[in-house]
């Protein structure tokens, strides 16, 4: 059964290319040098611009997996991949070498997304959650807040 396309809001297009500076950022963090494999949690409105946004995925970074808890979107495809219930994130992370996560979950879930992640050997993490998130010093997370960043 194939899903209808899904309109994403001019507001959130609006706002991606600070996503792609805040990506840069990361990199930076990172030293990269070579390209990064990312597992997208959360398919919902931002996840699906970010999907869809074609400055994102070029330059190194690339979503090779992603997963959503919204059962009438597990096994959809999206963008040539395959929407993932968010419990096999722990095989997405491991068949993918997977070394970045995107979270773009309700933040009520953030925290505990983010500390399964931790256990996986994610090396970095991309969030939106208004939130602080406690993980480990060595840990790299970069929080992105676009009502401070418009």
């Amino acid at each position: 059964m194939s899903a209808s396309p899904i309109k994403v809001p001019d507001v959130v297009i609006g706002r991606l290319p600070q996503f792609v500076r805040i990506l840069n950022q990361l990199k930076q963090i990172l030293a990269i040098n070579n390209n990064w494999s990312v597992l997208l949690l959360g398919v919902g409105r931002l996840g699906r611009a970010i999907f869809s946004y074609p400055g994102f995925t070029p330059d190194r970074f690339h979503i090779v997996a992603a997963a959503d808890s919204n059962p009438t979107i597990i096994g959809q495809t999206i963008e040539g991949l395959v929407i993932n219930d968010p419990n096999t994130m722990s095989t997405l992370v491991r068949d993918h070498s997977i070394d970045i996560s995107i979270v773009a979950v309700p933040i009520q879930r953030t925290q505990s997304v983010i500390d399964e992640l931790l256990e996986y050997g994610i090396k970095a993490i991309l969030h939106y959650a208004c939130i602080t998130l406690h993980v480990p010093s060595e840990f790299r997370i970069l929080t992105q807040y676009y009502r401070y960043n418009l």
